[in-house]
């Protein structure tokens, strides 16, 4: 019979290794375990674990962060995010239960995990709490969050509409690749008004679907209306003019470099 997640930490700095392979490698016989675990938020295991303000940064190894600290055994944060990690490479719908609480949790690492769980499980009403925790979260969570969110509510009309009003510039860069297969006719209208962001690096992203995307003759227009308003940004007229009117060679080079911002 599969031994309890408890066996595996007792007296051990490893129980996260041990209980990341198992989640892992062996999800197939060990997710009923992991998905108990979670159900019971690990509860079996606090009298035998550090306490979660105690977790590790996630920059090093848990072995290693162990040792520095001066901490002898693991923290629940690190087995609940190896939990949550496990479903979303093997969960299944029902398991969305058990993802959702975690979405709160005060550990940005269990959050992570969380939301990259639902991106397999969710349901497209899972999609308004991605993108409130894509706006209030820090930058990791937030770009997870908008990732899932883009999963669960996909297109144009999905959740990118959303994204691209964001002021954060790494939201805004996955909602516009989210919609590069889309039809640019149905996309531009909504980026658009971006060429008169205060964020240069926005405007800069907006250029560059604007070059890879649309025909030579709506860029023609476009660069016209643009110098038309009273007030502009210079990149935005150099991008345009340089894409448009520059020699050959020169040319060829400048769209490839504008276009990469996009990589």
């Amino acid at each position: 019979p599969t031994r309890r997640s408890s066996d595996l930490v007792a007296l051990s700095d490893d129980g996260p290794i041990a209980y990341r392979v198992l989640a892992e490698m062996h999800f197939e016989k060990f997710g009923d375990r992991v998905r108990a675990d979670l159900a019971e938020d690990f509860s079996s295991l606090q009298g035998k674990l550090q306490p979660e303000e105690t977790a590790t940064t996630g920059l090093l190894p848990a072995t290693f962060a162990l040792v520095w600290s001066g901490r002898t055994t693991p923290s629940t944060v690190e087995f609940a995010e190896v939990g949550l990690l496990g479903l979303a490479k093997y969960g299944k719908p029902s398991d969305r239960s058990l993802i959702l609480p975690f979405l709160a949790h005060k550990s940005d690492r269990v959050r992570i995990a969380a939301i990259t769980a639902l991106r397999r499980v969710g349901l497209p009403e899972d999609t308004e709490v991605c993108l409130q925790i894509a706006g209030e979260a820090s930058k990791a969570l937030a770009l997870e969050a908008a990732k899932t969110a883009l999963a669960l509510a996909p297109g144009e009309t999905g959740s990118a509409s959303r994204l691209l009003n964001s002021k954060k510039l790494e939201l805004v860069k996955v909602a516009i690749l989210s919609m590069i297969s889309c039809d640019p006719r149905k996309v531009w209208p909504q980026l658009e008004s971006r060429l008169y962001d205060q964020d240069e690096e926005i405007r800069k992203m907006v250029c560059a679907y604007a070059i890879k995307k649309l025909p030579r003759q709506r860029l023609v227009k476009l660069l016209d209306s643009y110098l038309s308003v009273d007030q502009y940004f210079y990149n935005v007229v150099y991008f345009l003019d340089r894409a448009l009117y520059a020699k050959p060679p020169l040319r060829k080079l400048f769209i490839r470099e504008i276009e990469a911002v996009l990589d």
